[in-house]
């Protein structure tokens, strides 16, 4: 009897240390819609790693542009019941569900967010909705076919072609198609500064800039970047190395396509990735 006792006494002690997980269902704060949750506090060592609620996602059935954009859960018990709504269907239709139903966003930008004056990244976005309107916002719900995220405009400087986008899922901002080199010089890995590092030039030192890794790239092509994002024809290194150490991926944006390339061949442009930090 002794021995039960002690059994259950030690399991609740156990359970006792054990933090119940957050919903994690906010909104983030730039108008994101669930699923294109990012953290609300800033997190530290153990703090930052992922909890279960993270595993909430979005699903990415196809839909008619408009529809909601549903969670996996959401759409597993649509299933269940065997009433997915007609907006939303699998499996995939090859003459309505592809790249065509969605064009490259090209709109007609006015110069924002470029001066050193705006304390910090939402002070830009801010800028940018000011300056452009509807324009400075792709909205996934109106353009996408699947489980894209909103996208928002960061940057427009015109006259020096510089234009950054800010992932609302991931809350990281995309450069533009930077200076050509091999990968080392790309990553940073040969004893020298990143190419990326020099971004910070650019966004007066409110965001860590660094080469974006194959998984970052992957993550980007399904929140819609091949749609958002300007020289998506190119093949961009990633930070990820290959089986052999001498190759590392690169990705062709506009397909979302990975292919190995030896680390001292240059690739025509290299495009960062940052997080905010201010």
């Amino acid at each position: 009897m002794n021995k039960y006792l002690g059994l259950i006494t030690l399991v609740l002690i156990l359970s006792s240390c054990t933090d119940a997980p957050s919903n994690g269902r906010a909104d983030n704060d730039n108008g994101a819609s669930p699923g294109d949750r990012t953290p609300q506090t800033p997190c530290s060592g153990s703090d930052c790693a992922i909890t279960a609620s993270e595993t909430i996602l979005p699903s990415m059935i196809y839909r008619a542009k408009g529809a909601e954009r549903y969670t996996l859960e959401q759409v597993q018990k649509y299933l269940k019941a065997d009433n997915l709504p007609q907006t939303h269907h699998i499996p995939a239709n090859p003459d309505t569900d592809n790249d065509e139903q969605i064009k490259q966003y090209k709109p007609d930008l006015k110069d924002c967010g470029q001066l050193e004056k705006f304390n910090g990244v939402p002070a830009r976005i801010k800028s940018c909705e000011n300056a452009n309107k509807a324009s400075a916002t792709w909205d996934a719900k109106a353009n996408g076919i699947s489980g894209e995220a909103n996208w928002k405009l960061v940057m427009h400087d015109k006259k020096n072609d510089i234009t950054l986008w800010l992932d609302a899922r991931t809350n990281l901002i995309w450069s533009y198609a930077i200076n050509a080199d091999t990968w080392n010089m790309a990553n940073g890995s040969a004893g020298t500064k990143s190419l990326c590092e020099d971004l910070n030039d650019v966004t007066f030192k409110q965001v860590k800039w660094y080469l974006p890794n194959r998984n970052e790239f992957l993550q980007a092509d399904i929140d819609g970047a091949r749609f958002v994002l300007a020289d998506t024809q190119y093949t961009y290194w990633t930070a990820t190395t290959g089986l052999d150490p001498k190759q590392a991926w690169a990705i062709e944006q506009s397909t979302g396509a990975l292919k190995l390339f030896d680390k001292q061949e240059t690739r025509k442009d290299i495009r960062c990735v940052g997080v905010p930090i201010k």
